[in-house]
């Protein structure tokens, strides 16, 4: 295949997105699922340091902090991690074999992945940008968030929604370019 879209440079980023993303799920996204006696310090303070300076209520949430812990809210969000727990950190291995092999099917999984994802993203970019402003820093009891915490959480999470929606774009028209050589084949085998 040829194009920008279906280069191996985005192949090779993708890889490394799975791979990396795999590792991230594991020991950050899924750390308030495990007992915390398991949990290392490193990981502990890593997970503490991200909700001081960025004050998220979805991530408090999973951690039993906060408004959104006991309520609707978080619900949400931790069916969110549950999806990534069982569907998503799977996939991230079998998609990254799967483009290293060449394998033309896995585009089907990165472009149901991608586009999935991209609507668990969104919901949270939505609920951040919904949240109030406080002058000061506040409790993450208190469902506010500073100026600097908010571009903190956008920054976190704005990069997924450019990364999805290429990546959606991206497997999409590699899919529709497999389906119109699968048509023209049998268009051909048709008229022999």
């Amino acid at each position: 295949m040829s194009g920008l879209l279906r280069s191996k440079r985005a192949e090779s980023f993708y890889t490394v997105f799975f791979l990396t993303h795999a590792a991230i799920t594991v020991f950050v996204d899924l750390q308030p699922f495990y007992p915390r006696s398991i949990v290392p310090d490193a990981l502990k303070h890593l997970g503490e340091f991200y909700l001081e300076i960025s004050g998220d209520p979805l991530v408090a949430s999973l951690a039993g902090l906060g408004p959104y812990s006991h309520n609707a809210y978080g619900a949400w969000f931790k069916t969110f991690a549950c999806i990534e727990a069982v569907f998503q950190l799977p996939f991230f291995f079998v998609a990254a074999a799967g483009i290293w092999r060449g394998s033309a099917t896995v585009w089907v999984l990165v472009f149901a992945y991608a586009t999935s994802t991209l609507t668990t993203i969104l919901p949270c970019i939505a609920t951040f940008l919904s949240l109030p402003i406080s002058p000061e820093e506040t409790p993450i009891s208190v469902l506010a968030v500073t100026q600097g915490q908010l571009n903190m959480l956008l920054a976190s999470y704005l990069p997924f929604v450019f990364i999805l929606s290429f990546m959606s774009i991206d497997a999409g028209a590699r899919l529709w370019h497999m389906i119109r050589q699968a048509e023209q084949v049998a268009k051909v085998s048709k008229s022999s």
